[in-house]
């Protein structure tokens, strides 16, 4: 999609909905920040965020507003739009084109990402699961698995092979390993919850992860230390 002029919405409404929800995606300071993901300049930045501002607290306001929307108006709010898709399409191309760029990042900026050509990858995966598991009652956890470089973002890091997260694990009395009376599953989903049944005594959930590919299981990663967390 190299080019396209169809990723920024040309409706005023779905346009506010864009660049409201994408510059502030584009603003957060979270790691890794579009700079670092697309490969974005803070110039770059900072012009999309003052088209932003402009837009939301000047020309849309008067489009909206039945009373100052005049035919000059929404002559202006169509220009605009025209000049953000010329000037900011070829930021799109890059984000695209990025190694860094995310699946989350294809659906907020609305652009499909210039892939590699398939190959079968042959060797397995080194990079660890890093979770943040977390006790919400009912015997169920919620977990969020993320890569060592994501800082607190969920994601499944396809560009290293993997397309799910596959765990391991026993409630009641610690496995010796991620193989000793375990049970096993997979997410396609970085967060999503797990259900370990109900209990009235105290227990503790025993879990290892690690990244997988349900097409070619493989190359699934290593198994992350063991984690502990007491089940309410």
């Amino acid at each position: 999609m190299a080019g396209s002029t169809t990723r920024i919405p040309s409706a005023p409404a779905k346009f506010n909905n864009y660049i409201n929800s994408t510059d502030d995606d584009a603003q957060s300071t979270t790691a890794p920040t579009v700079q670092t993901r697309f490969g974005w300049t803070d110039p770059e930045v900072a012009a999309w965020h003052s088209r932003r501002i402009y837009w939301r607290d000047t020309l849309y306001p008067k489009y909206g507003d039945k009373t100052k929307s005049t035919p000059a108006v929404k002559k202006a709010v169509k220009l605009f739009i025209k000049n953000f898709k010329n000037t900011n399409n070829p930021l799109l191309n890059r984000a695209a084109a990025s190694p860094g760029s995310t699946s989350d990042d294809e659906v907020l900026y609305n652009f499909k990402k210039e892939r590699a050509p398939a190959h079968h990858q042959t060797e397995r995966m080194t990079a660890a699961v890093y979770a943040l598991l977390k006790a919400i009652g009912g015997g169920e956890v919620i977990i969020r698995a993320r890569t060592e470089t994501d800082a607190t973002r969920s994601r499944i890091p396809k560009e290293l092979g993997a397309d799910s997260v596959q765990i391991a694990y026993r409630v009641g009395t610690a496995p010796a390993n991620e193989d000793d009376g375990t049970l096993k599953e997979i997410s396609t989903r970085a967060k999503f919850t797990l259900s370990c049944g109900t209990s009235t005594s105290p227990r503790k959930l025993y879990i290892f992860l690690r990244w997988y590919n349900t097409k070619n299981p493989k190359i699934a990663g290593p198994w992350c230390a063991m984690i502990t967390i007491d089940l309410l």
